[in-house]
């Protein structure tokens, strides 16, 4: 199916329209049913109790009370350990339920290739401790007048 084949809903008779706008209707509501039992199966799985182990391994390295345990922190638990072990998904998980703002899209431009300077030559002419604040980030800026 092209572009050309599509026919704005204005351009359909009556009957038309309503038997597409009825479809649609349906298929949202199924969509909503969906999400919203979704949301109900995950908090049937919150309010369980969690195993004796999960409790035990939460109670035993947390200042947490046991009747404070539940299957949500046992979840918050299991994405901090997969945080600390590098799972960047896991991490960003915890940013956000913490209120943390993550940036996403970040661009970054420039070619690496494309200078005009021989830069043995710069560096050269830099002194030792020009050349240690380069190498932890923090380039010396000379003052004018100094």
């Amino acid at each position: 199916m092209s572009k050309e084949d599509l026919i704005p809903i204005n351009k359909r008779t009556k009957d038309e329209q309503k038997e597409i706008t009825t479809k649609g209707g349906l298929a949202s509501g199924a969509a909503r049913r969906k999400k919203r039992d979704l949301k109900q199966k995950i908090k049937w799985l919150y309010d369980l109790a969690p195993t004796n182990d999960q409790i035990k391994q939460i109670v035993d390295n947390l200042p947490i009370e046991l009747d404070d345990v539940d299957n949500e922190l046992v979840e918050i638990i299991g994405l901090h350990n997969s945080a600390s072990r590098g799972n960047h998904k896991a991490f960003i998980t915890l940013q956000e339920y913490a209120g943390n703002i993550i940036p996403r899209n970040i661009k970054l431009t420039g070619d690496m290739n494309n200078y005009n300077f021989d830069m043995t030559e710069k560096l050269q002419k830099l002194s030792v401790d020009e050349l240690r604040a380069l190498a932890n980030g923090k380039p010396k800026t000379k003052r004018r007048g100094a």
